[in-house]
């Protein structure tokens, strides 16, 4: 037995199919090993509700790795554009002579 759809699970991204990857927060007590599997098939992660609300998602280990692994970069991205927007950069060329007296070549 499925608990009820809330719109405010559905994800924009399709990180989230609310029909499929919803679940009530008796089916994780009772088969966890399912959902885990669903959730690696899928690559998507299983959001565990209470109440008709989410509390939770469960997601395979290498898909949560990738998503993390994206999230580190795109925060890495984000803090280097913040940076050059405040002047805070080097020109390749001073670069370059920099990591040339590092490395020494």
């Amino acid at each position: 037995m499925r608990s009820p759809i809330k719109n405010r699970l559905w994800s924009p991204d399709g990180t989230l199919n609310v029909l499929e990857d919803t679940r009530p927060i008796t089916d994780p007590r009772h088969n966890t090993p399912d959902l885990v599997e669903q959730s690696r098939r899928s690559g998507r992660p299983a959001a565990v509700t209470h109440r008709g609300r989410s509390i939770s998602a469960v997601e395979d280990v290498r898909t949560y790795k990738q998503r993390l692994s994206r999230l580190e970069l795109a925060e890495k991205v984000a803090r280097g554009i913040r940076a050059a927007e405040q002047g805070d950069f080097v020109y390749h060329s001073t670069a370059m002579k920099r990591l040339e007296t590092v490395v020494g070549e």
